[in-house]
């Protein structure tokens, strides 16, 4: 989730904010914040290509690693290549990464030990033994999506420096992209970033695509801009300015039709609209088979 500007790159977290200053403010900022990253992982993951064991996904803009997060949380067997042109973003993803990464070893150590004791336990106490071996397979279970650290392949670069190598072209089956597109002009590079994912997708293979939309209908500007200051204020957004004007200016929204025009033109099928919080709109889009 890393906002951009021009044909790239992407913003550094504004003013040397931690990722988790930087995720609160974003989520004081914009309506279904907290939610996004759960949800375009939770679609992709229902996918027919994303849904296989073992695929491979593809996080196009991973900014401080909210995508990456969750994805690791909900498919711990997916093979994920992480991309941003930010050096700042990438090091604070990965940072981000292998704490996650840590606690989940520090857990899986607690969950060995539990089981250790169960076992010492049932040992001691035969006639407990199928309470405890239902309590093992219970942690068995827990134990596993922890076992391992997901392999990530990290690369500084944008997506249509990445699919200049024939090794990156249909290689993915699904792409998670949210809040990026805004951020770049409509002068060719947003056409430029979609074609370049959609390059980089397996046939079939389908794009979550999440960012700030233009209204279809003029007469509601006023109101939506008013009611996005309303959100705002309600959730006690404090920011300095300084750290707002990277997250909230210089961005190019484009409304439905021309989304849809971009799209096609890219090598996708029509945006299928799955969620909206005001202007904020996500679509699922998938390559044709």
């Amino acid at each position: 989730m890393a906002p951009a500007t021009d044909s790239h790159p992407m913003e550094d977290p504004p003013f040397g904010l931690a990722a988790e200053r930087y995720d609160l403010i974003q989520q004081q900022l914009i309506p279904g914040y907290g939610s996004l990253a759960r949800l375009a992982v939770a679609l992709l993951a229902a996918s027919p290509l994303a849904s296989e064991p073992g695929a491979e996904v593809l996080v196009a803009g991973c900014g401080t690693g909210a995508e990456l997060l969750e994805a690791v949380a909900q498919r711990p067997d997916w093979r994920l290549g992480a991309i941003d042109p930010s050096a700042a973003m990438m090091v604070e993803a990965r940072s981000r990464l292998a704490g996650a990464n840590s606690r989940l070893a520090g857990a899986n150590s607690r969950l060995a030990g539990a089981n250790s004791r169960l076992a010492g336990a049932n040992s001691r106490l035969a006639g407990a033994n199928s309470r405890l071996a239902v309590a093992n397979s219970r942690l068995a279970g827990a134990n596993s999506p922890l076992a391992g650290t997901p392999a990530i392949d990290w690369q500084q670069t944008t997506v249509e420096q990445l699919t200049e190598a024939p090794a990156y072209q249909g290689r993915y089956a699904g792409i998670l992209s949210v809040l990026v597109l805004q951020s770049l002009a409509d002068d060719g590079s947003k056409l430029a970033f979609l074609s370049g994912l959609a390059r980089s997708l397996r046939p079939g293979g389908q794009l979550v695509l999440v960012d700030l939309m233009s209204t279809s209908l003029p007469s509601l500007e006023d109101q939506l801009a008013r009611a996005w200051v309303g959100f705002q204020r309600a959730s006690g957004l404090q920011a300095p300015a300084e750290q707002l004007a990277p997250l909230t200016q210089g961005l190019h929204p484009v409304g439905m039709a021309r989304l849809t025009s971009l799209v096609n033109a890219a090598g996708f099928s029509d945006p299928a609209r799955i969620f909206q919080a005001l202007a904020f709109e996500g679509f699922l889009l998938q390559k044709p088979s």
